[in-house]
């Protein structure tokens, strides 16, 4: 993880641009996002004018600071706490907590967050886009981020009747394992590639424990609710994780997460 990869950087008025066009292909959420951006802008109004004012005072400096480093992870912690009681009835194979459309709203922005929030997505981009496009974009990637991960979420929660979701029980003695990037792309088209994916290559997989998985498929791969699976399975996700992952890959065990280790640079 390179240094300070979620800290807030000061905008431009180009990269304020960059962040409004790209807002604006998602008109429903278009309003959202701007407030949210006012509040990053606000505080860098008033530390730029208090710092012209005086700039030697170092308690700007701490006010900058303190906010820069802990601002972005406030917002994500919102949808974190809120997938928190999510999860635990998860992990009791209970999917009726799914049931309240609040909760499915903060648990689909969730899962679009966990996915976008990482290196892994970034350098993906990177890739797959014109590196001179890129480039002005880069430096508001801790904005970018979380505001197409919104927009993921919201797009989940929207086609919740046309895609599959499943609770997978795995029955195997292959655990489900993770990684440092937590909610990948298993579609067979799209996972270990640089690839971007087209709207139908879309099977979001998310482990929640060396037993159990939360998976979207719009594929129509596995059914809606509670599926059990074998050894197959699991093996299949382990590899995908691993290809998909950035540096590292996590189990409940050490020869869980030895035998995929040969798979993390794999997709390079």
């Amino acid at each position: 993880m390179e240094k300070d990869f979620y800290m807030i950087t000061p905008l431009s008025k180009e990269q304020v641009g960059v962040i409004k066009t790209i807002s604006k292909l998602n008109p429903a959420l278009h309003e959202q996002h701007m407030e949210e951006l006012s509040s990053f802008l606000a505080m860098q109004v008033y530390i730029e004018s208090k710092t012209r004012i005086n700039p030697d005072e170092k308690e700007n400096n701490k006010t900058w600071n303190k906010w820069q480093s802990n601002q972005m992870e406030n917002f994500h912690a919102h949808y974190e706490n809120k997938a928190l009681p999510i999860i635990t009835r998860l992990k009791k194979t209970d999917l009726s907590i799914l049931e309240s459309k609040e909760n499915s709203l903060n648990f689909m922005i969730f899962l679009g967050l966990q996915h976008m929030r990482t290196k892994k997505i970034k350098d993906t981009i990177k890739n797959i886009k014109n590196k001179e496009h890129f480039k002005d974009i880069e430096k508001c990637w801790w904005f970018l981020s979380y505001m197409l991960g919104k927009n993921i979420g919201t797009s989940l929660f929207s086609k919740m009747n046309l895609d599959n979701h499943s609770l997978l029980v795995n029955t195997s003695s292959t655990p489900f394992i993770t990684s440092d990037q937590p909610v990948i792309n298993s579609h067979n088209s799209v996972c270990g590639k640089m690839k971007e994916p087209q709207e139908e290559e879309l099977d979001l997989y998310y482990p929640l424990s060396p037993d159990l998985a939360y998976i979207i498929t719009r594929s129509k791969r596995f059914t809606s609710g509670v599926v059990s699976t074998g050894g197959e399975v699991a093996d299949e996700m382990n590899r995908k994780i691993a290809m998909e992952a950035n540096h590292h890959i996590i189990g409940s065990t050490k020869e869980a997460v030895d035998a995929y280790k040969k798979y993390v640079t794999a997709s390079g």
